[in-house]
């Protein structure tokens, strides 16, 4: 994601916890206001065991909130297994790695054209951009939706939905005789 620059030109970057599935790709992500073990454990709860329920093995890198005693805890007393993986283990967490490129690449493209790089925006481009990287065929020809839910969900206004219509189009977009009405007879 484009890091915002504060009024001293200094980098302001918001971090993001993304939470993906191995098996599905199902992803949930969540702006986090900072990176302490209590923000990751409520945002691991709201992103994603209030929809999926707890996990048994929660597969994560090599980050001091991941490896505190408030944490360990935690996931103790859930009955998840805590694997962390040392930071040189790069094959461990390849499947994770990878959705983390594309959804950090669509958050690029979603800000860059919004311009929005406040939380707020952040947040609206997790709001649009997690659904549709959810959508997207990649595991044997099905989408993480597909594979979670059974069915692709029919969500009016998403662009890889069959059905795009002009009205979804920026007005840019929409062909020149796009306003015009077709009468049977007329050419």
């Amino acid at each position: 994601m484009r890091p915002k620059t504060d009024t001293a030109n200094r980098v302001r970057a918001y971090p993001i916890l993304v939470i993906s599935d191995a098996t599905t790709r199902l992803c949930a992500a969540r702006l986090l206001p900072d990176e302490t073990p209590d923000s990751y454990q409520k945002a691991l709860e709201r992103a994603w065991i209030r929809s999926f329920g707890p996990m048994r093995v929660l597969q994560v890198d090599e980050h001091r909130s991941w490896a505190s005693d408030h944490f360990k805890d935690w996931t103790g007393q859930h009955s998840i297994q805590l694997m962390i993986s040392p930071g040189q283990a790069h094959e461990r967490l390849a499947i994770i790695e990878r959705r983390h490129q594309v959804i950090r690449r669509s958050l690029d493209l979603f800000l860059l054209e919004s311009e929005d790089y406040t939380p707020e925006g952040v947040i609206n481009a997790l709001n649009y951009v997690i659904p549709q990287v959810n959508r997207m065929p990649n595991v044997q020809g099905y989408s993480p939706l597909q594979w979670t839910l059974g069915y692709n969900p029919h969500i009016p206004g998403l662009l890889m939905e069959e059905e795009l219509n002009p009205t979804q189009l920026h007005p840019t977009q929409l062909p020149a005789d796009c306003n015009q009405v077709h009468r049977p007879g007329q050419q």
